[in-house]
């Protein structure tokens, strides 16, 4: 029982700051678009989410410069499975905002928070000692 609670823990500190970060960025760009007139290319869009999570998972190991997770096969279940977490988190925020109405569709915002949080997590399993 008490390495359950661990292995909780030890996901629970990779995927906040992750999930944080994403929220974050979320929250400055609906608030950047909502300013503009044209949207921009989804491709760009996506290329953006990708930069800024390598970006943030750079900083995160200037913060943290181990891995939390101890095991390889625990990093790469996390490296696997952080992203697609992150993706249907974000995707049911959206939904539960309400923010359908702009035009964005679930699937558009799991993509781009899947591929930010994998972008993250692929930094960290590559460069954490």
């Amino acid at each position: 029982m008490e390495i359950l609670f661990e292995l909780l823990g030890w996901i629970a500190a990779e995927l906040l700051p992750q999930l944080l970060g994403e929220l974050l960025i979320d929250f400055g760009i609906d608030a950047w678009r909502q300013r503009r007139v044209r949207p921009r290319h989804p491709l760009l869009s996506v290329l953006i989410y990708a930069l800024l999570g390598a970006g943030l998972g750079v900083f995160s190991l200037w913060l943290l410069p181990r891995h939390l997770i101890p095991s390889p096969l625990g990093q790469a279940l996390y490296l696997m499975l952080a992203p697609v977490a992150a993706g249907l988190l974000m995707a049911a925020l959206r939904t539960r905002r309400g923010r359908q109405e702009s035009g964005e569709s679930s699937l558009g915002r799991f993509i781009r928070a899947w591929l930010f949080a994998l972008a993250f997590a692929a930094v960290r399993y590559h460069y954490a000692h």
